[in-house]
């Protein structure tokens, strides 16, 4: 089946490779400040505890966007990548363009409010 709307399957795996190589180098950062902080004993409290967790939930947030693009490859490797995961049918590709990690479809998206999610994450 030639389901997907033209989407081009190689230039997406591209894109989301791409994406993660950069997720992974920030996540590989965010481990070395930490490690860096807490290396460096307890000049000031506050200010360590501070960075922790901004570096904390920049982590998180990156290995929350991690997931969601190992979970759109996989979509590739099964072909239902750029499917809407409520009604299967096929998503704008300028919206896919805009967020390769679209799991829904627009009005599907604004019910689960995923583009909040999705612009919380850059």
């Amino acid at each position: 089946g030639k389901l997907m709307n033209s989407i081009d399957m190689t230039e997406f795996y591209t894109i989301l490779k791409e994406m993660e190589e950069q997720t992974l180098k920030a996540l590989h950062k965010s481990n070395e400040s930490l490690m860096f902080q807490s290396s460096y004993g307890d000049k000031d409290e506050f200010l360590t505890s501070t960075m922790n967790d901004l570096l904390l939930s920049q982590k998180s947030k990156n290995l929350k966007k991690l997931n969601e693009i190992k979970r759109a490859l996989k979509k590739i490797e099964n072909n239902t990548y750029g499917l809407c995961e409520k009604t299967n049918k096929p998503i704008n590709v300028k919206r896919l363009k805009a967020n390769p990690l679209a799991r829904y479809n627009i009005e599907e998206a604004t019910a689960q409010s995923e583009e909040i999610e999705y612009h919380k994450l850059h």
